[in-house]
């Protein structure tokens, strides 16, 4: 997650909130459930570092995945964990 929110227009979005990429990894821990996969399958077809997200979602019986990558996003779902973009999830989760 690190690498990810730590990249240049990335950081520069949370600097602009008067935050930090330390902060929001820190205020996001307090969030989220660490789960560790008991295997990382072969099912994203063009990026097979995305395989990680899958098997975690999978494995901590996620309802959605959100995302902005491409791979994933073409796959819409995979053993019922839905893969939708923020605003997506934002619709769901407003009119839930």
């Amino acid at each position: 997650m690190r690498d990810v929110i730590g990249r240049e227009h990335l950081a520069l979005r949370l600097a602009q909130q008067r935050s930090s990429v330390e902060l929001a990894i820190h205020l996001y821990s307090e969030l989220a459930i660490v789960v560790s996969p008991m295997a990382t399958p072969r099912v994203v077809p063009d990026d097979p570092d995305d395989d990680h997200v899958i098997a975690a979602a999978v494995s901590g019986q996620a309802e959605l995945i959100v995302s902005g990558d491409r791979h994933l996003l073409r796959m819409g779902r995979h053993e019922g964990v839905a893969i939708v973009t923020v605003r997506e999830a934002v619709e769901r989760i407003t009119h839930a």
